[in-house]
């Protein structure tokens, strides 16, 4: 007699291994942006990959323990299944990304100060930009200052320059023009506009995220960040290309006596690129050992094993004395 229990539609043992299969796809993908920072489609991809993995062999382990003929090679195929689960769909998600899911939390504190510091680290690209732009302003002015006082003269280069700019040879034309010059190239830190202003938003937003430590956006932020950095150094460094800015060393020639238009004092100034020095996303990637991920990646599978340690096995039994006498009929 050839007799086997089958179930139809969903059971209790199906809804508990699809539960372990979405906390393992929630939990690889989470701590996988952690290790890739904020890089969507690889997380995407590697967390698919280990719950496909795990899925794929708990199917073929279930209906390997279920078949109905060739049960020794069905028993050697099952076993075969289960220690390739074993050795590579645990490990797998492990390392995929759910350790580092633990080990980043286990450290957020620490992670939060890196964070902090990187952001400061980018608001002082506006003071040493601010700085270095006042002090060639400040330069041109006393030069300039001098040029028009009592009884100065000035070469056909320098009365070239104050007709270009529209400035007016007095002290009165001379201040003037300098102001301009602050209000278009020194960058306001007070404003809610302009370059700092962006930063300002962009700041309290990563900081937000971080501070409330929201596990789903800490990666994005890191990400943000990054970008961050980029784009200030980038606008800082395009306006003083974009406004023309020309600050000139305004000097006396010892031999003439006349004022002389010297070097532009900015030639070639940029702000370097800090990215390299920013903490925070690669704390993040940082690894470790937590014992508390080997815990839970041991609880996960177990619950996705559910559906296979409880499914029917195919055993067969003798009827007769001798297994010839009746083919050793599957029960």
């Amino acid at each position: 007699m050839n007799k086997k229990k089958t179930s139809k539609g969903v059971t209790i043992a199906n809804v508990i291994s699809i539960v372990g299969l979405v906390l393992l796809l929630v939990f690889t993908f989470i701590g996988h942006a952690y290790i890739s920072g904020g890089e969507t489609g690889w997380d995407i991809l590697v967390s698919v990959g280990v719950t496909a993995l795990s899925a794929l062999l708990l199917w073929f382990m279930i209906k390997a323990k279920g078949a109905e003929n060739q049960l020794d090679k069905w028993k050697i195929a099952e076993y075969a299944a289960l220690g390739i689960y074993i050795i590579f769909a645990i490990p797998a998600s492990l390392f995929g990304g759910i350790m580092q899911f633990f080990v980043v939390n286990d450290r957020k504190a620490e992670i939060k100060q890196y964070a902090t510091s990187d952001l400061d680290n980018i608001e002082n690209v506006f003071k040493i930009y601010n700085d270095s732009v006042g002090k060639w302003i400040s330069v041109t002015h006393s030069g300039l200052r001098a040029a028009v006082g009592d009884g100065a003269e000035r070469d056909l280069s320098l009365d070239r320059f104050f007709t270009d700019k529209g400035i007016s040879a007095n002290q009165g034309g001379v201040n003037k023009h300098i102001e301009i010059q602050r209000n278009s190239f020194i960058i306001n830190r007070e404003s809610s506009d302009g370059i700092y202003g962006i930063f300002k938003a962009k700041r309290s937003e990563i900081e937000t995220s971080v501070g409330n430590w929201n596990i789903i956006e800490i990666p994005k932020q890191a990400k943000m960040l990054d970008e961050l950095a980029s784009s200030v150094i980038e606008k800082v460094n395009e306006k003083l290309g974009d406004n023309k800015a020309y600050f000139p060393r305004v000097t006396q020639d010892a031999s003439s006596s006349k004022y002389v238009l010297g070097n532009n004092q900015n030639n070639g100034f940029k702000i370097k690129e800090i990215s390299s020095s920013l903490k925070f996303k690669n704390e993040l990637s940082k690894g470790g050992i937590s014992i508390t991920a080997i815990a839970i990646v041991l609880v996960i599978h177990l619950i996705i094993l559910f559906n296979y340690i409880v499914a029917h096995r195919t055993h067969t039994y003798r009827a007769g004395m001798f297994k010839e006498e009746d083919g050793a009929k599957a029960l």
